[in-house]
């Protein structure tokens, strides 16, 4: 073994709103895909994570949002999957889809909802 495979690999940490089935579903689907066994799963409500959070100067907790803490950053939103599923085994394919997708919901409900200037 070369001094790079015995070096332990700096877990990626995933807070998700532990009360919520939804974020839930999709942290249990994470942990099932994990196949690198990179990421260390929290609900936000446990005080280690929102310990963690505060140590990166984050005091509001929106429960709402799911935070991807990686390399002494913090990564939300979208932001935060699309770096959750670039870091996993999956296809590049899905990542590039997701990110589309989600463009295009985010244009069409910020172009329904909020008056376009003329």
């Amino acid at each position: 073994m070369t001094e790079i495979e015995n070096k332990p690999v700096q877990k990626q940490i995933i807070l998700f709103d532990g009360v919520c089935n939804f974020c839930t579903a999709v942290a249990d689907f994470i942990r099932k895909h994990d196949r690198k066994n990179i990421f260390l799963l929290m609900p936000v409500q446990n005080k280690e994570a929102r310990a963690i959070l505060r140590e990166h100067n984050i005091t509001f907790v929106n429960l709402q949002t799911i935070y991807l803490v990686k390399n002494e950053a913090v990564y939300k939103r979208s932001t935060a999957i699309f770096k959750i599923f670039s870091a996993s085994s999956f296809s590049l394919e899905v990542v590039f889809i997701l990110q589309n997708f989600s463009i295009r919901i985010h244009r069409l409900f910020l172009w329904n909802n909020f008056p376009q200037p003329i």
